[in-house]
């Protein structure tokens, strides 16, 4: 029986040889090993046979031997039904790969756990490995599903850093707040000793001592409701700010006018600070001044936001105007003062200019000056153009 591509076990035929030695040798392993070292049976005892037919198997007799055992089983090319011409043409082949079992070797060979048919032992073992890992794979997938369970019963990631954001921004706000508060406190508690003070040398100075206590008592009241309007006014210009050289439309139509301020501010602050405006976010904004058709300049926009946030974020970021786009170098954004703390700028800036036309030879046309900081910590910064 010939199976997949077996190799020939054969012997070639040789005509006038005695039987007595003629026997093959089981140590043939191919066509053209049998062809290159022929037969040598001196010595032997018996002449193989066909497992078949059991006609003696000579050097002129056509057959294979099994090429599991290499005993004493052949069969001629008859019980193959091999044609003699197909028997020469692979003996002849040096690439023929065919091989020819027994009928014993041929049932071990397909056996599986002693039964024909199957595919052998060695494919039982994979088989058995395969099983285990199917099982191992299942325990897996097992696991993990208990394991997404679990987590989809506790908090999302996601949702816990949102939350550790919002609580970070908060405290960022509240520590605003307080020192807010605390420098609101400290210039207030200034203010009032000042005026407490100015009120006592006017008394001495007019010498009316006829009731110290109460005069100095009514300055007091006086003094702290001004500063009580001054930090409410504060507070209500806290999230504003004030947008100079915005181009303004100059037609009649009021809505017009606004609608192209909104369009101008939302496109600046996309721009340069890569702010987008939602809907709510900005509470009032409005031009200050009289309009008039006639007028040389644009009027000053005043922006109020809704969070102390975007205002924040906008000033510690106006050098950026510096590099946007040529429609909105020319724009210019302080903080909304009040009076008083325009008049405050005002002599600060007026006494650093008198100071450097004292101490500097250089004319003061070549430098700006600017206020910076808040509270106890503004001064005046001197650039130059």
């Amino acid at each position: 029986m010939v199976r997949g591509r077996p190799q020939i076990k054969t012997v070639s035929a040789k005509k006038n040889i005695p039987v007595s030695t003629t026997r093959q040798s089981s140590s043939v392993a191919s066509p053209q090993v049998a062809a290159a070292n022929p037969r040598k049976s001196q010595g032997a005892s018996t002449t193989p046979l066909c497992s078949d037919c059991g006609t003696a198997i000579t050097d002129d007799t056509k057959a294979l031997q099994c090429d599991k055992c290499q005993t004493e089983k052949w069969k001629c090319i008859s019980c193959l039904s091999i044609s003699a011409e197909m028997y020469d043409q692979l003996l002849n082949d040096t690439s023929c790969g065919l091989r020819w079992f027994c009928d014993a070797c041929d049932r071990a060979v397909m056996a599986v756990d002693g039964k024909s048919g199957g595919c052998g032992s060695a494919c039982t073992g994979n088989c058995d490995k395969i099983d285990k890992l199917v099982s191992l794979v299942e325990t897996l997938v097992g696991k993990l599903v208990d394991v997404e369970e679990k987590l989809n019963e506790k908090c999302a990631v996601k949702v816990v850093d949102q939350m550790e954001s919002r609580i970070q921004k908060i405290e960022d706000r509240l520590t605003r707040n307080e020192g807010y508060l605390e420098q609101r406190l400290a210039e207030t508690d200034k203010h009032v000793c000042k005026v407490v003070n100015d009120k006592i040398q006017m008394l001495d100075d007019k010498k009316e001592f006829h009731d110290p206590a109460t005069a100095v008592e009514q300055a007091v009241k006086d003094e702290i409701e001004k500063q009580l309007i001054e930090d409410k006014d504060i507070e209500a210009r806290r999230c504003n700010i004030i947008m100079y050289r915005i181009p303004e439309n100059l037609t009649e139509d009021l809505s017009t006018r606004k609608a192209n301020d909104t369009k101008f501010v939302a496109d600046l602050l996309a721009d340069v600070f890569q702010i987008n405006i939602q809907d709510g976010d900005i509470v009032k904004q409005f031009r200050l001044g009289r309009f008039s058709t006639a007028a040389e300049g644009a009027r000053p926009l005043l922006v109020g936001f809704k969070d102390i946030d975007t205002k924040d974020e906008i000033m510690s970021n106006v050098r950026k105007l510096r590099q946007a786009d040529p429609q909105f170098t020319s724009v210019s954004i302080a903080n909304d003062l009040t009076p008083k703390q325009r008049e405050e700028v005002k002599n600060m800036i007026t006494a650093a200019k008198r100071e450097h036309a004292e101490n500097n030879s250089e004319s003061l046309e070549n430098f700006r000056f600017l206020v910076v900081g808040q509270g106890p910590r503004k001064k005046v910064i001197k650039l130059k153009k």
